[in-house]
């Protein structure tokens, strides 16, 4: 089974029946998911994160109720629950944008992989959040700093290109010294930089599979 978060994963199950919680609780109550429910409001889905308390890794919902994704749910990875070997569901599972299906009746270890391949989603595009917005601070806070050395590089070449007949030696490696010290810190908080972005893309995961038919 794909690996999932150390957490437990917690799974969101949007359905009018309550047997297809139960089912899917039982199926994945290795300890590795936490299977919770909500009913639908109306429009059907509007209040589920509400309902649940605090944001899911993976929503399951039935899909003759349309879910609809609002609020901190538009960018969990959904499944669809969807009739086995029927083509009108599978193709109205991914235009209602689910990740994958989980066709009925409910077999355990299918239950398992795709909820557990759904969960990894979540964790990797969690991963991929928290870089983002390093690297973002990172850019902000280095395109600030980077003024400084830069403008003293700037303005000392200028003198140096201006006066130099009229500057002393002692003066001109004074000013070629300090040119070198700036553009090395400059270096460095590009160094910085770089090492964040490859520490974010050593941490990167494959893409997932696609979605499978029913």
């Amino acid at each position: 089974m794909a690996r999932i978060p150390e957490r437990p994963a917690l799974v969101l199950v949007v359905a009018r029946s309550g047997t297809v919680a139960h089912d899917l609780r039982r199926f994945l109550a290795a300890g590795a998911f936490e299977v919770r429910s909500a009913l639908p409001a109306e429009p059907a889905g509007a209040g589920a994160a509400e309902s649940v308390g605090e944001k899911p890794h993976v929503v399951v919902f039935d899909l003759s109720q349309r879910l609809d994704l609002r609020g901190d749910l538009v960018d969990v990875p959904t499944l669809a629950i969807v009739r086995r070997g029927s083509t009108d569901d599978l193709t109205a599972a991914l235009d209602a944008g689910a990740l994958d299906v989980l066709p009925l009746p409910f077999i355990a270890a299918e239950v398992q992989g795709r909820v557990a391949t759904a969960a990894r989603v979540a964790s990797a595009e969690a991963r991929l959040a928290t870089r983002n917005a390093e690297l973002a601070a990172w850019a902000e806070r280095a395109g600030h700093d980077l003024m400084t050395p830069l403008a003293v590089i700037s303005g000392m070449a200028e003198t140096l290109d201006a006066a130099w007949d009229r500057l002393g030696e002692a003066d001109r490696a004074r000013l070629l010294a300090s040119i070198r010290n700036q553009a090395g810190k400059a270096m460095a908080m590009l160094d910085e930089g770089v090492a964040v972005a490859r520490q974010g893309a050593g941490r990167s995961e494959s893409s997932p599979p696609a979605a499978a038919g029913p």
